[in-house]
């Protein structure tokens, strides 16, 4: 007999989990909205375009809801959409020749599982820059509408956009270029080796590990030279006996700084008769090579003043 009931009890608890589950499947999207197509960002759009091998400027859709529908969309390049801009807004906008650019991808699909997905306008940036020069004042801009193909309950047919490329090298430089003015003292007590670092970074999004080489400046002595030319010093290099430097490392891929590491050996400062040779040094460093992009042409030195006294 009860044997009989445990089987019972277990025949009811399996049928209650299945009407259960089964009821929860049947309600579980009920408060779930539908897919809806929108532009990431509709209106007037500065978009920052690096200048790699391909300078590319994006108009970004955003698909939201339950994920269960695709959607095409297609880019058209629209003078109306800038002409009344213009209009409501007191601007005068001029259009980017279509010359100076390509549009890589006209029609896009976003497949029921995306949520994101890109236009991308290609730039020539010689012709941009070719282009701005004409008028250097001018605001160029890429009017847009994007039409949505097949649109659901809620969507827009037609979505606008005026995007404003702006052009940026992609370089490596020092976070503090030039002469830093917080001096590094040491002193006879200080210990043998004295460990710094300082900030290295890129202005881009890397796609790999950006690797690169420091080295003491070529023109050391006409950079102190002229600093203590123009502020009245009396700064000398730091011996290169005394320095141990990490010349080369990477900022990693993900990230866009990194610390550039030295050591400063105080025993080899030393005069003739090996004796401590206090005194104003100098460090001028130099960023010599980089993996990828380019060195920043007036952010790639830097002046590091020591101070070592008694």
């Amino acid at each position: 007999m009860k044997k009989l009931l445990n089987q019972c009890m277990r025949l009811f608890c399996l049928m209650l989990f299945v009407w259960t589950f089964s009821s929860c499947e049947d309600t579980m999207l009920n408060n779930m909205v539908d897919d809806r197509v929108y532009l990431l960002k509709p209106g007037l759009n500065e978009v920052q375009v690096y200048n790699f091998d391909r300078a590319i400027a994006e108009v970004v859709v955003v698909k939201s809801g339950v994920g269960q529908r695709s959607s095409q969309l297609k880019l058209e390049i629209s003078p109306s959409v800038l002409s009344a801009y213009n209009t409501a807004n007191g601007t005068t906008y001029r259009a980017l020749p279509q010359a100076v650019y390509s549009l890589s991808n006209p029609n896009l699909q976003l497949a029921a599982e995306d949520i994101k997905a890109s236009f991308e306008f290609v730039i020539d940036h010689g012709k941009f820059v070719a282009e701005q020069a004409k008028d250097p004042e001018a605001t160029l801009v890429i009017p847009c509408q994007v039409v949505n193909l097949n649109p659901a309950e809620g969507d827009s047919v037609n979505m606008q956009t005026i995007v404003i490329p702006r052009i940026i090298e992609p370089y490596i430089f020092f976070t503090k270029a030039g002469f830093l003015t917080e001096v590094n003292n040491i002193s006879s007590k200080s210990q043998e080796k004295l460990f710094y670092d300082n900030k290295i970074e890129v202005n881009y999004p890397a796609s790999q590990d950006v690797e690169y080489t420091l080295a003491i400046a070529k023109n050391s002595a006409e950079l102190i030279q002229q600093y203590n030319a123009e502020n009245a010093s009396d700064y000398v290099i730091l011996p290169s006996g005394a320095l141990e430097l990490q010349g080369t490392s990477k900022i990693p891929v993900g990230v866009n700084y990194a610390d550039y590491k030295f050591q400063v050996v105080r025993s080899k400062l030393v005069g003739a008769n090996n004796s401590p040779k206090y005194g104003r040094y100098l460090l001028p460093l130099v960023i010599h090579e980089v993996s990828q992009n380019k060195i920043h042409p007036t952010d790639n030195v830097v002046l590091i003043p020591f101070n070592y006294h008694e």
